[in-house]
């Protein structure tokens, strides 16, 4: 893997024009060599339209960041590969905000705007990169990575080892100093589990398929059933199975073995009394075959107006009665109906259209067509034919639109209005308190959202239980809700000092995995309710944004504070950036390391509104977790840009070290600088840390620079004992950055 790559005199000429390295490549970039031409570009933009601009950007150089080429930009002549990708960000609406967030991610080698201006061009890497094929596995997992961790879509021309990269000029280009290869197996996107009968199942070609398909909706809706609906659920869709089973759709057995699986990774703990429950479906069912003519009574061609659904035809999940539509030829519903549930049959007939408009209306946020094909099981050509009549309809009915991301994917248009009383309006904060006094520094409005997003063992529900304790004797109502059992919970609570179960059931503790919104409405709209967690599925975190917004829609004067879980490569938690849009306050947590059996974590101020005293926002403060669960901090607030974790976690080390005497003698003598705090006690700086400090500010004489500080902080110094190695070496880096020029 090579630093060379190939330039060219625009994408008319395929044979390359020279060579650079991409260091050349980005500093020709930065240094406004291309200014002129760029200039040009983007004024035939504006004057002629984006057709002429198109044709003049052809005209610009251009490079292939992810390989040297020989003869021509073919596949089949790369010479050597960069193992770099260039994700491109086109038609931005907000470039400088997305530009920030990706000059802090340790996977962007470098960044910079592109020619028109209104997109960015970044770059990854990874090893093991040689050819096409392994841009394209590369491109997949990027895809993923920032569709995920930012919301982004990259453009999917990238994924081509001879992709061009037009020239640009920008002078604020950035280049990451310590970037990151890019982890491609750990990027992959998930795949959508799946059930399967064997593939040789009656080899009848598009009945199997068909069977298959029934088989597959019907298991994942039975693993995914929620606790306290898992009964019905069971019986409805085994009900269903065993009609295809009767009309020789379903293998029998097959579909036992199948459902049994499914059962078992959705949680089933007694699979036994389940798969009785299955079974008993699946034999009431067969005395009732279903089959694929069925779910549509067509009178003319297009007609759409009746379909057959299962699933809608149960009215009540606790009857064991088999349902099915029945139509004459006058159109009429016929209806029979019998006290005997082995008898009973419940006939009716659907309208396709007001069963969707239906869904709509009851639903928010985004969805595609396939999914709602799933959720009507529409399987024939002709129901998803009738389905997209549908949702054209709905379109010019200003019910839905379709999303700019096209792949069928659709926004639903929110309606409803909420008008604002000017006059009524409460504008005092609710009164919350805070751990490491966030209230002092952002009011939290009432019907305001908290969102804290951690990496593993961060100290997210440290966190969280140290704002419940803080608020226990408010006179809201204070509510703990969270995704743990009661054993957990109480054990966490146990592991205060200074606090009693008397104090703590103030609050009330509440179990609930999923829809907390519910909760809130019912019996917390004002008070304070605190999240820990919210849970997602692998691959469907884009769900996270829509249940934040359903949160915030519950509550009436309270505040709720979320927990939700993130990677410890991203700031933002999983859902990407669009979690942090009705928070008012947004905190992103990551583990810095161990120092005996607590943990040091980092708290990052993501998004802070309302800032009083100080604005907070990229500001970081180091704390130690103690036992898992109280929290005390070791810095003050500091700046991102001028914190080193791994110097700061060697210096908490060396200072707990210091707090045996014994320890503390041979530090001192260790010591290769010694400063006084306001405290009255000496600190010192050992050789790894100076070593540390030589490498990152090589613009400066460090050791003069140290000379100087210690001598200040003997004479007349405000460093104090909590924090003057982040007072230090944040000298040291404004020194270091004035100098560079």
């Amino acid at each position: 893997m090579l630093d060379i790559i190939s330039v060219f005199k625009g994408a008319v000429n395929p044979v390359p024009a020279g060579e650079v390295t991409w260091q050349e490549a980005i500093a020709n970039i930065q240094s406004g060599k291309y200014q002129t031409a760029i200039d040009k570009a983007r004024s035939i933009k504006a004057s002629e339209g984006e057709a002429a601009y198109r044709e003049a950007k052809k005209k610009l150089p251009a490079v292939t960041f992810c390989a040297n080429f020989t003869k021509n930009r073919d596949r089949k002549n790369v010479l050597s590969a960069t193992g770099f990708l260039i994700p491109d960000l086109d038609h931005l609406k907000n470039v400088d905000e997305v530009f920030n967030l990706l000059i802090q991610d340790s996977h962007i080698w470098f960044v910079f705007r592109s020619p028109s201006g209104s997109g960015l061009k970044c770059a990854v890497r990874a090893t093991e990169v040689k050819t096409d094929d392994d841009i394209k596995k590369l491109y997949t997992a990027a895809e993923y990575y920032f569709k995920s961790v930012y919301g982004l879509k990259i453009d999917s021309a990238c994924k081509d080892i001879a992709r061009l990269t037009f020239v640009s000029s920008d002078p604020g280009l950035f280049v990451n100093p310590n970037p990151q290869y890019f982890d491609i197996p750990k990027w992959q996107p998930v795949v959508e589990e799946r059930f399967y009968q064997p593939a040789d199942f009656g080899n009848n070609g598009w009945k199997a398929k068909y069977g298959q398909k029934v088989l597959d909706s019907c298991c994942l809706k039975m693993k995914d059933a929620p606790k306290g609906s898992r009964h019905p659920i069971r019986l409805k869709q085994s009900r269903y199975i065993g009609g295809y089973v009767a009309s020789g759709f379903i293998d029998e057995i097959s579909a036992l073995s199948v459902i049994e699986s499914a059962l078992l990774a959705g949680g089933t703990k007694d699979i036994k009394q389940a798969m009785k429950t299955v079974m008993d479906g699946i034999e009431f069912g067969k005395q009732s075959p279903l089959y694929p003519e069925e779910r549509v009574q067509a009178k003319k061609k297009d007609d759409i107006e009746y379909y057959y659904n299962p699933d809608d035809n149960d009215d009540n999940d606790d009857n064991d009665d088999s349902r099915r539509q029945m139509t004459t030829n006058d159109d009429t519903v016929t209806t029979v109906d019998d006290s005997s549930c082995h008898e009973k049959q419940h006939q009716t007939v659907y309208n396709l259209k007001s069963e969707v408009v239906k869904w709509i209306e009851n639903s928010i946020g985004c969805f595609t067509s396939d999914q709602i094909s799933r959720d009507f099981c529409l399987t024939t050509r002709r129901e998803k034919q009738n389905l997209s009549t549908i949702l054209a309809r709905a379109i010019n009915e200003k019910l839905i639109k379709r999303d700019p991301s096209g792949n069928g994917k659709f926004s639903i248009i929110d309606r409803s209005l909420t008008e604002i009383d000017l006059f009524n309006t409460d504008v005092d904060p609710f009164d919350i308190s805070l751990p490491f006094d966030l209230h002092k520094y952002c009011e939290i409005p009432k019907k305001g959202i908290i969102l804290i997003a951690g990496s593993p063992d961060s100290g997210k529900t440290a966190f969280i239980l140290n704002a419940l304790k803080l608020n226990l004797n408010k006179p809201f109502q204070t509510a703990y809700v969270a995704s743990e059992g009661p054993n957990e919970i109480k054990k966490r609570l146990l592991k205060f000092d200074a606090i009693t179960l008397d104090d703590w059931v103030r609050a009330k503790y509440i179990e609930r995995a999923s829809d907390q919104q519910s909760y809130i409405e019912s019996y917390n709209q004002d008070g304070l309710t605190l999240i820990d967690y919210l849970e997602e599925k692998d691959g469907e975190y884009f769900k996270i944004t829509s249940q934040i917004r359903s949160i915030y829609d519950s509550l009436n004067s309270g505040v709720a504070i979320i927990g939700i879980q993130k990677h410890t490569e991203s700031d933002y938690g999983r859902g990407g950036q669009g979690t942090i849009e009705k928070a008012r306050l947004s905190a992103s947590l990551d583990k810095i390391g161990l120092i005996g059996n607590d943990m040091i974590a980092a708290i990052k101020i993501m998004k802070i509104k309302n800032w009083i005293r100080k604005n907070l926002l990229w500001h970081e403060l180091h704390f130690r977790i103690i036992r898992g669960a109280e929290i005390e901090p070791l810095t003050d607030w500091m700046p991102c840009s001028t914190v080193n974790r791994k110097l700061c976690l060697s210096q908490y080390q060396t200072l707990e070290a210091a707090k045996n005497p014994e320890k503390k003698k041979e530090q001192m003598s260790n010591w290769t600088f010694e400063f006084r705090v306001i405290e009255g006690v000496n600190v010192g700086l050992n050789q790894k840390d100076l070593d540390g400090w030589k490498t990152a500010y090589q613009n400066i004489n460090v050791e003069d620079e140290l000379e100087n500080i210690a001598n200040w902080s003997f004479k007349d110094g405000l460093l104090t004992k909590k924090g003057w190695f982040s007072t230090v070496s944040g000298i040291l880096a404004k020194r270091n950055d004035r100098n560079k020029g």
